[in-house]
């Protein structure tokens, strides 16, 4: 089983509720069998909506690189 799922959200230039549930959703998945979600490089407009819905809380997201952890 993985360890550690990395989404690149890179070329999301749109993402609404359902995206937001997608993430939740595969976020809850990972916890059942112990693995880690990281969100990379989300795109502007993905950047926007994540941090409206305060998923820096709950996901960790990193930028370039760097870790915005939760």
């Amino acid at each position: 089983q993985p360890q550690t799922l990395i989404m690149d959200l890179s070329a999301v230039d749109f993402m609404d509720s359902s995206g937001l549930g997608l993430i939740l959703g595969r976020r809850a998945c990972d916890e059942e069998i112990g693995a880690t979600l990281i969100l990379e490089d989300p795109s502007e407009g993905a950047q926007k909506i994540l941090a409206l819905a305060g998923m820096e809380r709950l996901i960790t997201i990193r930028y370039g690189g760097t870790h915005e952890k939760r």
